[in-house]
């Protein structure tokens, strides 16, 4: 009697395994708990643009009206521009000197956002892509000069460095002109394609530095007056987000090139944005046949993000504790 007992817990036992067995195939193993996204909090240690554009881009939801968004590696969210190849970042605009030192008037119809806002870098594929950041500067790019040249780069993302550009490549992020040439209202026009770098002269002049606002009187021969920008600051989203408000003159310069039109956009003007009072909703329009086949961009190093600029001397951006910040 007992061994009949026996057999039947036994038989019993496997039939149960059994089921379960079947049950989770069909069912699948439970989903993990997922993190609540309206809860998370920035990490200062995460890489940039680690964040989905669905909870913690609002403020740049306006982007979309001018290009599409993608999740590019080791990167995740990115903006691409819809523009002609020949385009680059940096390149339509020109310079003003402020309180806050140099700072970039743009004629694209997003610069309020990616210039003085993240990062850019150059992917094979996609070609020139954003990468947000929640940092305001007066201007996010890297400086370079020497001899008679002054020379600009939008800003890569930590973990990427563009080559001189005297060295070229398969892109040339700079665009050099001439420094009598530098205060010019189209200053675009006149980057110079191959400038040239002389062993032992041009290494002692070489400087990577914003250029000096009293030097740069010198070289175009007449005073550079001081633009009264001003700062408009808000809260999107829980952050605090600040655009740039320039003085009505500026804003005539601004207002007649979009007005002329746009020939580094394909098809027609897109419509006005909505001043980031828009929900922030994203689409992701990554090209899934080719995401897996897209070799990432250099791996950005962690690294605690810069503070924000706040305060300029002539010799250099400043921080809002007073550190100096390289344009």
């Amino acid at each position: 009697m007992m061994r009949k007992s026996w057999l039947i817990f036994v038989l019993g036992s496997v039939l149960l395994a059994g089921c379960a067995s079947h049950d989770s195939e069909l069912l699948g193993d439970p989903e993990p708990a997922r993190e609540d996204s309206e809860e998370r909090e920035w990490d200062a240690a995460e890489e940039p643009g680690s964040w989905a554009p669905a909870d913690s881009l609002e403020m740049f939801a306006d982007l979309r009206f001018y290009g599409s968004w993608y999740q590019l590696d080791p990167f995740g969210w990115v903006w691409r521009p819809i523009v002609v190849h020949e385009w680059a970042p940096m390149s339509e605009g020109h310079w003003v000197w402020t309180s806050y030192g140099w700072m970039w008037v743009s004629y694209d119809p997003f610069g309020w956002a990616t210039y003085n806002y993240g990062y850019w870098v150059n992917d094979f594929m996609l070609g020139w892509v954003w990468i947000p950041d929640y940092l305001w500067a007066p201007v996010r790019c890297e400086w370079i000069g020497w001899d008679d040249y002054v020379g600009w780069s939008p800003l890569p993302p930590p973990g990427v460095r563009y080559k001189d550009p005297w060295v070229g490549g398969d892109y040339d992020p700079w665009v050099v002109v001439p420094a009598t040439k530098f205060k010019d209202t189209q200053v675009g026009r006149h980057k110079t394609t191959q400038p040239k770098f002389k062993s032992g002269y041009s290494e002692r002049s070489l400087r990577r530095e914003p250029p000096d606002a009293g030097a740069m009187e010198r070289t175009i021969g007449h005073s550079i007056k001081v633009t009264d920008v001003q700062l408009n600051p808000s809260i999107v989203g829980n952050r605090e987000f600040t655009r740039v408000v320039l003085p009505p003159s500026e804003q005539q310069v601004v207002d007649k090139r979009l007005a002329e039109g746009r020939p580094a956009f394909k098809g027609a003007e897109p419509p006005p944005p909505s001043n980031g009072s828009d929900n922030g909703k994203v689409e992701d329009n990554t090209p899934k046949s080719k995401s897996k086949s897209t070799p990432p961009p250099p791996p950005a190093q962690k690294e605690s993000p810069p503070r924000k600029f706040k305060e300029k001397g002539k010799d250099g951006d400043q921080s809002k504790d007073g550190e100096k910040k390289k344009g």
